[in-house]
């Protein structure tokens, strides 16, 4: 409905204009259907993406070893102190926001442990966060990003709270919530074809 809207107020060609005003929406309406019928709730806005990411995040760093244990890879998170284990993640996964998602830095990576003879050898928080700055030159940042992006003990500890409650209880109902879309998706078929990326408990 918005393209259509922006196309009739900005395209000049009035064959054009003409053929996007007239065209069918009947499948853009079954997959709004679909979508009603189907939808896991997770996400219900927009606006709380940047929550989703920031707690997925914190997730992946605080099981690291596990992640890569499954990954069969060697890498390593960098060291946080049990003691101040809270902070230190939020504190690492703010950082990794601001250089990767807000500052979109091409060089990602997680914050991984690593020795090379050219650098310092980097195997905890502090040691990472000195090593790796955030470039902020010539790169316009995310705003959607903006509330993540940024480090107050108390602030960000407060940010974090819902989302990781909500992701954790979510988490313990996956499996559940994954079956019941199943047996949705017997008597809702996605009513897109063409290659189009199925979720993965759709039918066609």
């Amino acid at each position: 409905m918005l393209s259509k809207k922006i196309k009739e107020l900005y395209l000049t060609n009035k064959k054009e204009k003409d053929k996007i005003l007239h065209m069918d929406t009947s499948q853009l309406g079954a997959i709004a259907k679909w979508y009603r019928s189907c939808r896991m709730g997770y996400i219900t806005e927009v606006s709380q993406i940047p929550s989703a990411i920031s707690v997925l995040l914190y997730d992946r760093l605080e099981n690291g070893s596990f992640y890569e244990y499954v990954m069969c890879l060697d890498n390593k998170i960098v060291d946080y102190s049990e003691k101040s284990k809270v902070d230190s993640l939020q504190r690492l996964v703010t950082f990794v926001i601001n250089k990767h998602l807000y500052h979109e830095d091409q060089d990602l990576s997680l914050p991984y442990k690593y020795s090379s003879g050219l650098f310092e050898s980097v195997n905890t928080i502090d040691e990472y966060l000195n090593l790796n700055k955030v470039n902020e030159n010539d790169v316009l940042p995310n705003l959607s990003m903006v509330d993540w992006a940024s480090y107050n003990k108390t602030k960000t500890r407060d940010r974090f709270k819902r989302p990781l409650k909500k992701f954790r209880s979510s988490i313990a109902q996956a499996k559940y919530k994954i079956e019941k879309q199943k047996q949705e998706g017997i008597h809702h078929y996605f009513p897109v074809s063409n290659n189009y990326p199925l979720p993965f408990w759709a039918m066609k």
